[in-house]
Order: structure tokens, then sequence, then C-alpha cells
């Protein structure tokens, strides 16, 4: 019987094509003078060769490029070791196609070469002069800045917190638009079976009975993730397909080949694609990520929690190999056979590596299910056991193992330049909890304070006073705040005058700040500035360093908040009871239907149909009017609707029933207060001593927020849970900082400011979603995750803005985070 592996000769007989013919035509007529009868062998061309590209290319070609990349493993020699060579000529007016998949011995090649080099210029193919290509360069840093972030949601998933919910999907999801093309008992290529030995020892060494092959290939109608049926749609690229070799026994997957039903759909859609949120919920089946994918056939094939190697077998995206062939352009090596060139986490090289295409896979898998592998230390190794043919190891091992220290004394480590220098650099960021994240958050707050103490350092001599100057003594309707343990009031100015306005200029920051909206008659305009007759915010010159200022206050805000993940009963705060809104708050409740902007929100979050009726959605205003007593015992008269400030106000729709919020609009007591002191030429006391004297106990908005929500469950029969709060939304926002910050990351990605439902949405794990976090609008979220953990448990932000009209919306998710065992060393 004949051996299907040793396949040789592809033939297109008369080719009927018209865009093929054309190239083929093209070709004879510029080879051979004429293109209707050039008989065999007619012209012949290397595969690698521009004619030989462009033939592989045509309708007629990629049929052998497919045949090769799809069942290339089940041939006897590899892929990068067939010559490709491909006849074109001509009978009777007919076109013809012989492709000839020549297979090369290591001595065959090597002959080859030899003639190359014999009839060609000799040019290094590594030079240890320094890299100037720059597509290169420009790949290289691209992929850093995706590794930096990608480092750090690793670092925050291993401290117990995920960017985004985790599934656990049944091996019985795969029936849902996909099909095992093969699925059976079989090793991987000699190359990596030498590899796994070397890195996992001879007893964990592969075998026919332990490693498994599974083909899984998306090519079938689906139900996507909201229970709707979907049409499957081949895109030019080809089906999305998984092809890897499973191998539980060493410990290890080696990646065959990867294409995302996601990326399938993009290349399909073009420039018409939608998001990759909408994507995600209406495009492909529920089970499509690489990660979730892999996890569910690696626990499926028998593997465990001790999964630690992820080998990439012969990478042809041109992204990462352009940025593997810098790295190894820069280091001057020769010898590129395993282990090659690695890099720790702690290098330029190995942040970039694993913010590639293929690298960035084995972050996510480790940072989707940090609760079941633990914390792990990554160190990347590239290589090329034949030239042409680069590979990528990822070892993932537990961060007990010191493996640099051992690499390095047992003389086995490869340290890139400068990397000794990288290395002290980075102890002050792993020398706590291993999250760079909260020493980035330290830096930057420091870098903050001391531009403002600059700022306003005209202003420390002034006097600070502690009471309210009475604008005119003879006005009976002006009620002055009085401060219980300071003079009953202070000294009025003359009739007729007013104070001098001085715009204070230093931070009204308390220990717990509370969101600050700003009424403004002229903000409701500021979304219009796309038209010719408005200015943009965006043309400023200081949007991109209110972004900068925004990120640092979220990277802050965010470093809290995971100190309270560690730490849930340090700064637990109890629940107070509804009455405590008797003392100077007046509240109005009115029940009414959810606003139309937000069913669009809620439709894609929880499913159509799942909003409740009118009687369960509680719309309640909370005006802060009424005397009251502050926190020490102290009678403090009403001071709102006075000429110097407006009233604080809180106006919020409750919906217990989908445990969910809409903020309408925030005016927090302490925003008051910084009007008046600012309106009347006052320097402010200490942020400490507002907060005891000058406002209520219960002023804060996270602090009222969760009041009123935890008394609303309790009220509802049966009652709700406060603790499955899950949606907090920013309606209409109107505060300035926050609509410049949202206006710069849609103008950012979009081009524009206008950019309407789903728009855009950004996690913790990305330096948008932090930017965000730190705006006005934000920070309350932020405040009532930290306080609120002990009810709510561990929860990983995300946060979506769009505009509707002219007015700018902002979602916030509160996604629920597993809770990550607790391994001990030696465990």
């Amino acid at each position: 019987a004949s051996n299907p592996e040793r396949l040789r000769y592809l033939a297109r007989d008369n080719i009927s094509n018209e865009n093929t013919k054309a190239v083929i035509r093209y070709l004879l007529l510029r080879d051979k003078g004429q293109a209707n009868s050039v008989v065999w062998p007619g012209v012949d061309y290397d595969g690698n060769s521009d004619e030989g590209k462009a033939l592989l290319a045509t309708p007629n070609g990629r049929a052998t490029a497919w045949l090769l990349i799809d069942h290339g493993h089940q041939m006897d020699w590899r892929m990068k070791s067939r010559q490709l060579r491909v006849y074109i000529f001509s009978y009777a007016g007919e076109y013809c196609m012989l492709w000839d998949l020549e297979p090369q011995s290591p001595h065959t090649r090597s002959k080859r070469e030899e003639h190359i080099k014999q009839h060609t210029k000799p040019q290094p193919k590594y030079s240890t002069e320094p890299h100037v290509k720059r597509a290169g360069k420009e790949d290289f840093d691209a992929a850093k800045k995706q590794g930096d972030i990608a480092y750090n949601e690793m670092q925050a998933a291993f401290d117990g917190v995920c960017a985004r919910e985790v599934r656990d999907f049944d091996p019985s999801a795969f029936e849902n638009g996909w099909t095992r093309k093969q699925d059976s008992k079989s090793l991987p290529d000699q190359v990596w079976q030498d590899v796994i030995k070397k890195v996992a020892g001879e007893g964990k060494a592969p075998t026919t009975e332990t490693s498994f092959y599974v083909n899984l290939v998306h090519d079938k109608d689906f139900t996507n993730s909201q229970g709707q049926p979907v049409k499957y749609i081949k895109a030019d690229v080809g089906n999305a397909l998984y092809e890897q070799h499973y191998i539980p026994a060493s410990s290890a997957i080696i990646v065959s080949q990867t294409r995302s039903p996601a990326y399938t759909v993009k290349k399909r859609l073009g420039k018409d694609a939608p998001s990759n949120q909408e994507i995600n919920d209406k495009y492909v089946p529920p089970l499509n990520r690489w990660s979730d994918a892999t996890w569910t056939l690696w626990k499926e094939k028998g593997g465990g929690n001790d999964l630690r190697y992820i080998g990439r077998d012969y990478i042809f995206n041109q992204q990462t190999e352009s940025v593997m062939n810098y790295i190894f352009d820069q280091h001057g090596s020769e010898d590129h056979k395993f282990p090659g060139l690695d890099f720790g986490m702690d290098s330029d090289e190995g942040r970039a590596l694993l913010g590639t295409p293929n690298g960035i896979g084995a972050a996510r898998l480790l940072i989707d299910r940090a609760s079941e592998l633990g914390r792990r230390d990554v160190r990347i190794y590239i290589f090329e056991p034949e030239e042409e043919y680069p590979c990528m190891l990822v070892d993932m091992r537990p961060a007990q193992v010191q493996s640099r220290a051992l690499d390095e004394r047992n003389g086995n480590s490869t340290k890139s330049p400068g990397l000794a220098k990288r290395q002290k650099k980075s102890k002050r960021y792993n020398k706590n909890s291993g999250s760079a994240l909260r020493a980035f958050a330290r830096r930057d707050k420091a870098r903050l304070h001391a531009r403002a103490h600059n700022k306003r350092h005209d202003e420390t001599s002034q006097t600070r006073h502690s009471t309210l100057i009475d604008k005119q003594q003879d006005q009976p309707k002006h009620r002055a705040l009085i401060n219980p343990h300071t003079e009953s009031l202070a000294q009025s100015h003359p009739s007729g005058s007013r104070p001098v306005k001085r715009r204070y200029t230093g931070e009204l920051e308390s220990p717990h700040p509370a969101p600050i909206q700003h009424h403004d008659d002229n903000d409701d305009d500021w979304f219009q500035s796309h038209s010719a007759h408005h200015t943009s915010p965006l043309t400023r010159r200081d949007a991109a360093s209110d972004y900068e200022k925004a990120l640092c206050t979220g990277r802050s805000m965010w470093a809290k908040v995971m100190q309270a993940f560690d730490n849930p009963g340090s700064d637990a705060k109890p629940t107070l009871p509804i009455t405590a809104l008797d003392n100077g708050w007046s509240k109005t409740d009115n029940p009414k239907e959810v606003d139309p902007e937000w069913t669009q929100y809620f439709d894609l979050k929880l499913g159509k149909g799942k909003i409740p009726n009118a009687e369960l959605v509680r719309h309640i205003m909370l005006d802060q009017n009424k005397d009251f007593q502050n926190s020490q015992g102290g009678d403090v008269n009403d001071y709102s609707g006075t000429d110097e400030a407006g009233t604080a106000l809180y106006y919020t729709t409750y919906i217990p029933t989908i445990s969910s919020i809409i903020v309408k609009n925030t005016v927090s007591p302490l925003h008051v207060l910084s009007e008046i002191f600012t309106n009347m030429g006052v320097a402010p006391p200490s942020t400490l001593e507002i907060a005891q004297s000058y406002v209520p106990p219960l002023a804060r908005w996270s602090d009222v927020t969760w009041t009123v929500y935890a008394s609303l469950c309790a009220s509802q029969a049966p009652p709700s849970d406060p603790s499955k709060l899950r949606y907090i939304g920013r309606d209409s926002l109107i505060n300035r900082e926050a609509q410049v910050i949202i206006a710069y990351i849609l103008q950012r990605h979009r081009g524009t400011v206008v950019v309407p439902f789903p728009g855009l949405e950004f996690g913790m794990d990305e330096e948008e979603g932090l930017a965000l976090l730190g705006t006005p609008n934000g920070m309350g979220v932020g405040w009532l995750v930290r306080d609120r953990v002990a009810e709510l448990g561990r929860r990983a932000p995300r946060v979506r803005v769009w505009t509707v009209g002219a007015r700018a919306m902002m979602g916030w998710d509160l996604v629920p985070v597993r809770a990550r065992p607790v391994v001990v060393p030696g465990g």
C-alpha cells in the first residue's frame, strides 16, 4: 500500500479561474514572450521567490498552502523541510500549474545553501551592529507595551483580582459551533520531544500513551452568548481553529496553530467590524477564547493544576517573528538551537515576548486560571531548530522556585545587556506583594503631591480660618455656618462690598473623597464640541496631562482596593440604618420606569426582558437642606441655598431586583464646602476638620448609596441580597474632568468624541480603565468596592463608556472574583 504521508505533487489542470489565469499569462509573457503555447516544463519558480508567492496566493494556489498548513503534521517532513517549487505551462490556450513538494534532507539543504552562498554576496543574517530595521523596533516597542499591561494584570490576578469574569466550560460546549477534526493519541514533532526531555526530565518524556493531539475547528452554525442562533460564515483567512498537543504527564501543551473565532470575524467584516465586546456577545460561540478552549481540553485529557510549559511551534505570525528577530539581532547570537535565548519578566525582552500575539495567550491563561494555577514566575525561551523555523517556550514555574538564582548558579542564564541594572531597579516593585501596580501608584502619588505642593507654596503662609464669613450682616435670609469649636460668627464685610474671589488651588481630598459633580449651565454643550461652532476640549493643551493625572489617581485608588482585598476586615464599615439620613437630609422617593438610555445596557449585560416594572424601580432624591449634628455632636445650621453655594444632593435610581444602581446626579457636601470657602476667599481648614465639623456623619457618596441600597433590599418581598450588587451606572455626566477624560479616550480609540452604545469597555488591567477609575465619577465606585469588601467580596470592575446624543454615559460592572486558594510553600 502507498504511504499518504509521502505526497509530493499537486497539479491544477485546465485552470478556469480568471484571477489565476491572469497571473500565469503575465508571467509567461514576461519570461517566455508568449502565453498560449508554452509546453512542459514551461517556467518554474522557487516557492520563496516573488513569483512563487504570487502563484501561491492565487485562488488555485491557496489550496496547496492550506493542505500543508492543515495536514503538514501528518506528513513525514516538516513544512519548513519542503522546498516548494511551482511549474506553469500552457497547451492549446489552457493553463496548468504543478506544485512540487520536494522533501529536503539536511544534506540537500546544506548543498543548496552552499550554492546560494557561492552566487550571492554574503550578508550575515544576524549582525552584531545595532539593529536598524525600523519595523522590528516598532514591533518590539508595541509588544513591550502590551507585555507590561499583561504582566501587571498577571500580578493583580495572583493577588486575587481578575480583570474579567471567568467561566468554566464542559467539553460538551464544543458541540456548539465546533468540530473535532482529529482527536487521537499522537506524539509532537521530534523537536519538541527533545525540548520536553531537557526541561521536564527523561522521566516526563512524552509517549504515544500520554500525548493527545486535538485539531478543533470552528465550522458550524451555533448559538451565541445571548441565546440567538447564528449561521456560520467562513472568512477568507479560513476557519478558526486550535491545533495542539496536550501532554499531561509532561505538564506541557504544544501549540501548532491558533486562529480564534473573533479574529476571523474581524477579518471577514474588516472596517465594519463591531467592538470586541459585541463580537464576543453576538458573533462567536460562548466558548471561543484560546485560554478557555485550551483549559477545557487540558482538563478533559487529565491535566491538573501543574501545567507548566506552553510551546509555540513554528511561529509564522509576522509581529512575533519581527520581535524575535530583533532580539536575536540585538544579542548577536549565531547559534539559535534550544535553549537559544531566555528572558524573565524582569527584562524588556521578556515583557516584549509576553506581549506578542504568540505570548499573550499564556498570560491570559495564567490570569484567568490564577485560582487554580497559583502564582507563577514566567520565563520565555526563543530558539530556531532550523533556520527560519522560530519557536517559543513559555516556562511558568511555581513562584516558590527561585528559578533565576538556580539558573545563574548553574551557569545556564543568558542575560541581556543591562539586565543587572533592571533587576536592581525592579527590587522595589517585588519586595512586598510582587505587584508592580502598587509601586507605580506610590511613585505617581508622590509626584502629584510634589507638584501640588509647589503649586500652592505661595498660599501656605495664609492663616486658615475656622469660621465662614457672612457676606452681609444685614441680610436676614443668609444663615451663617457655625463651627461649635470656634467663635460663633466671623466678622462681616462692609456693606456693599464682596470678598475678593480667589480660587483655592490646594487639594480638597479627604481620606475618603466622594465623587463630585459640578453644576455648570455650559457643561451640557461640551459633547456638541464635534460641531464646527464649538471648541473641542480635546484641543486644550492640558487634555493629555488631565489624562495622566486621572491615570495616576486611578492607580492609587486601585492599589487601595487591592490592599482591602488582602485585609478585608481592616477598614470594614458598619451598615448604618436608614434613619441616619434624618440627620441633615430630606428624601423624595418615587417609583418610575428605567430610562430608555439604560435599557440597552442592561439588555446587553443581563439579556432582554430582565428589567422590572416601575413599581420595583425607585428614584430617590436626597437633599442636604436641614440643620444637623456633626460627628462630634455639635449643632450645625443648614447652609444650603446660600449665595456662596448650592445644595448637596444625591439623585439615584435603585433597582435591587437586578442588583443595579443608576446615579443621576451627585453634589457631595464636601464639594459644597469647597465652593463656600472658594467664593468667600477663605483658605479652608483641613479635610479632616471638614469631615468632623462641617458635614453630617453620613455624607460621603459611597456610604449614603450603600445605606439606601441595603435598606431597599431589606424592604423587598422577598428580601434581596445587597451583597450581589453588580452594576453601577453614571448617567449624563456633567463633571468637566470626567468629560475631558472620556473624550480623550474616545478620540484616541475611535477618532471621534461621539461613540454610541455599546461604546468601549475597559478593565483595571488597562490604563484607560484606571484613568476612568481616577475621575471624580469613578472614584466613588472605587471607594464603594474598597469599603464594602466584607459584604461584596472581591470585585474587579469593568467600565463601559459611550455617548447618547450630547451626553456621556459610564457603566460599571463589578465582576465577582473567585477566591484564590492559599499556596503554602513546600505544600
